[in-house]
């Protein structure tokens, strides 16, 4: 067991895809992988507060065996990267090699003590799977890795590092919603399709019929001389009532004020509280 920072790592393990799975590669589009590093991960927290009944909490044997089994569907998942050696595009082996589950909790901290959930080294620390080593290469990294953090009140957190690259914000979000349906016993609603170069891949010969943005340097990084070393970022956190987020799902082409956060930043954490 890990006491750093007041954390005690219960289980760590690699968990598999609950029976055989497709043995092949998939070809990343372009557009999965001009806006993030391969080494890197997303994260995604998943906040529930403390329950009048905690025994209705799923157990961690539910929560690892149906992730077993979500991982049938969604095999990409269970992968590694690699790099076509002829092409050097990025692709996603199919092997099987599985993701990381852990399970944690801390004697020291409670749901409250996070308030908002900012972004910050504790909350790193004690709410997801401790940081990757990239430097034994590309290959050898899972593109999933989930921890299930117990805290003294009674609370839990869900912490996901999903790799942008075989994931995308929608796609994760479809992901953890399939996950939670067979928690419960239930079907899935929607099955993944994995055949990204069919929908997203260029034609051939290439047909280039207008600007394309996503191709260009980011806002601020447009010279040459500009490298991302010396480039001031900025993290914020912002909260949304239920109300607000109504609007937006009625109004998602606004013109205005999304168009701008759209083209200003780069980088977003989703923090999703369930008891609201």
């Amino acid at each position: 067991m890990n006491m750093a920072s007041n954390v005690i790592v219960k289980l760590s393990t690699m968990v598999y895809p609950a029976s055989d799975t497709p043995n092949h590669t998939i070809t990343l589009p372009s557009l999965d992988t001009i806006l993030r590093l391969p080494y890197s991960h997303t994260l995604l927290l998943y906040i529930y507060p403390p329950k009048t009944h905690p025994s209705k909490n799923p157990t961690l044997n539910v929560l690892q065996s149906s992730l077993s089994n979500i991982l049938v569907p969604y095999y990409p998942l269970a992968g590694r990267l690699t790099r076509n050696p002829k092409n050097n595009h990025l692709e996603i082996t199919c092997n099987a090699m599985g993701v990381v589950f852990v399970e944690a909790e801390t004697i020291q901290y409670t749901i409250d003590h996070f308030g908002e959930f900012t972004p910050s080294h504790a909350l790193r620390e004690v709410a997801f799977p401790p940081a990757w080593d990239y430097s034994k290469g590309l290959s050898t990294f899972p593109l999933l890795m989930v921890q299930v953090t117990r805290f003294k009140c009674g609370g839990v957190t869900l912490g996901l590092m999903v790799h942008h690259s075989v994931q995308d914000g929608f796609a994760v979000a479809q992901f953890v919603n399939s996950w939670s349906r067979l928690v419960r016993g239930l079907d899935l609603e929607v099955w993944p399709c994995h055949n990204r170069v069919r929908y997203l891949g260029p034609r051939q010969p290439p047909q280039v019929k207008f600007r394309h943005f996503e191709y260009e340097p980011p806002v601020g990084l447009s010279d040459k001389s500009t490298t991302c070393s010396n480039v001031m970022t900025t993290c914020n956190l912002f909260t949304f009532s239920k109300s607000q987020l109504s609007v937006l799902k009625q109004n998602p082409m606004l013109k205005t004020k999304t168009k701008y956060l759209c083209n200003t930043c780069r980088t977003f954490v989703e923090v999703c509280d369930q008891g609201t």
